[in-house]
């Protein structure tokens, strides 16, 4: 079988393998269509011992619990919690500042792009969760306010789903703007999108540089969280974004107003870096105040240390908690 799309190379390959190996379950509890591997608030007759209820006439008397009977001289039933499977939707962030940088004629975009990293995580996070037997969902923040919904992928598709997802990811190329000034904050109407929509509990993946306002963002995530939705963000940038390494007479050019701007970036890097690390410092101590979870990811570099890290912090608490 040819290899998907973004998948070409060995090393997103076994970023894959080792994804799948940590899994990418819900800490929260959720509510499926189906059985699966997730917990749910949901319950029932299944695996894993929830509370005992008084026995009432048409209860199966399979299920009664004759050592409590003998403790207590009173019928009581042991109840189950049921695993159940969860719809992961994943938020992209397809803005054209996920474009930066830009790749020369000889470059390849695989190396640079923030749009490529954010691109490839969601289709390992979708294709872990496939896996699982879980559902996908992909909304698309791309700046286009004539397409009234953001869910390009609805979590109904099954036949085929990992390849129309990496078919649709790959089809995806972020370009520069200009975007009117609607357009600009795009992924918070998108998310404004999600949290409207009545879904059930589940979880949602935010793949994003989070260059757009942040106030109106961290509402819209907090909002996310109140509704009983586990949220993870990925947080996409490029080191030229973080550390400003430029010398010399440098022309900016912004990649969604286009506007430019000359400067000489030895003159106002420390104060950019001071502003940026307050930045993140905030946007991490705001989700994590949210019980949410956080990785920064650096375009252009390997995503392993980020990702993979965040998936096995998070398989840790799910053996901490005995949910295994």
């Amino acid at each position: 079988m040819p290899a998907l799309p973004l998948l070409e190379n060995a090393d997103s390959r076994s970023l894959l393998a080792q994804a799948k190996a940590l899994g990418l379950r819900a800490l929260t509890q959720v509510d499926g269509g189906r059985i699966g591997e997730q917990k749910s608030p949901r319950r029932g007759f299944s695996v894993e011992f929830a509370q005992h209820r008084e026995y009432v006439p048409g209860d199966d008397p399979r299920h009664l619990d004759w050592r409590a009977y003998a403790r207590s001289e009173r019928l009581t039933i042991k109840e189950y919690r049921q695993e159940t499977n969860y719809t992961l939707q994943i938020v992209l962030d397809h803005t054209p500042s996920m474009a930066y940088p830009l790749a020369a004629a000889d470059e390849s975009e695989k190396t640079v792009s923030k749009g490529y990293q954010a691109r490839l995580m969601a289709l390992v996070a979708g294709l872990v969760a496939q896996g699982q037997g879980d559902q996908t969902a992909l909304w698309l923040a791309d700046g286009d306010t004539t397409r009234m919904d953001g869910c390009i992928l609805p979590s109904t598709i099954r036949a085929g789903a990992g390849r129309i997802l990496a078919n649709t990811l790959t089809n995806l190329q972020p370009v520069p703007g200009p975007e009117s000034p609607g357009q600009k904050s795009d992924l918070a109407r998108v998310l404004g999108q999600v949290v409207a929509r009545p879904v059930r509990k589940g979880l949602v993946l935010v793949i994003s540089d989070l260059l757009e306002p942040w106030d109106p963002l961290a509402s819209l995530l907090r909002q996310i969280r109140v509704r009983g939705h586990d949220l993870l963000v990925l947080h996409v940038l490029h080191g030229d974004e973080i550390d400003m390494p430029f010398t010399g007479d440098v022309r900016f050019n912004d990649l969604e107003s286009g506007a430019s701007v000359n400067t000489r970036p030895h003159q106002i890097r420390q104060h950019y870096t001071k502003l940026v690390a307050q930045w993140l410092e905030r946007v991490r101590g705001d989700l994590q105040g949210m019980r949410a979870d956080y990785a920064l990811l650096r375009a252009g570099q390997e995503p392993d240390n980020g990702l993979l890290s965040l998936l096995a912090s998070r398989q840790a608490r799910r053996k901490a908690t005995g949910a295994g």
